[in-house]
């Protein structure tokens, strides 16, 4: 497993590694990212000098004014968020419903029509589907996955039927749920202004990794 270390010197065990894309106004930057646990992580992501040596390879100048507090990157300016005011919006778990009367076969696995209940047609249309656990009589296990449904909300999900005997799984069956895989909304609280003086004073204090 590799390894790096924090600005403070602290280790960080990595995981994986994945490639997204970065967007940045309309300039768009493809960089691989290094996955850790959540415990070993000192932010949500870290963008390094690396990124900025890529910026500039692909031609745009990038400038930092912190007394203005603005980002420069080609000809576009942008400002500077203060992280320890922006919020993120909780999404609530919904429903997914078996689509139609199933028949899992015994000791198979199946991959069943569901539907997502509140999905509206435009919103974020990635959804990490997980078992709910419902108490039943027949035993049977939801596969964990992520899936992107039809503008109706129905989707597809993996079903386990580990036992001996077929299991009917009923129309409109709750079977699990499904969470967004990324906040449809972030709210952002405040940007460049100040704390006030009754504010919790950990809100003023800057980790090392962000130095």
């Amino acid at each position: 497993m590799p390894i790096s270390s924090a600005a403070n010197g602290s280790i960080i065990h990595l995981i994986t590694a994945i490639k997204l894309p970065v967007t940045i106004g309309k300039y768009t930057i493809h960089r691989q990212f290094w996955v850790a646990a959540d415990t070993d992580c000192p932010a949500q992501l870290l963008l390094a000098s690396d990124f900025i040596r890529q910026l500039n390879k692909t031609g745009l100048p990038f400038s930092l004014d912190l007394h203005k507090h603005i980002i420069t990157i080609g000809q576009e300016h942008h400002n500077l968020v203060q992280v320890h005011s922006v919020t993120l919006r909780e999404e609530a778990s919904r429903h997914v419903t078996v689509d139609g009367t199933t028949t899992l076969s015994l000791r198979t696995t199946s991959v069943i029509r569901t539907r997502i209940h509140g999905f509206l047609p435009g919103e974020l249309n990635e959804f990490l589907i997980e078992d709910n656990y419902r108490p039943a009589d027949d035993l049977y296990i939801v596969g964990r996955t992520y899936v992107s449904p039809n503008t109706d909300g129905t989707c597809f999900i993996n079903v386990i039927n580990p036992s001996n005997t077929d299991i009917l799984l009923k129309d409109k069956m709750k079977v699990a749920w499904a969470t967004p895989a990324l906040y449809s909304e972030v709210q952002i609280l405040a940007v460049h202004s100040p704390h006030h003086a009754n504010e919790d004073m950990t809100l003023n204090t800057t980790s090392p990794e962000a130095d």
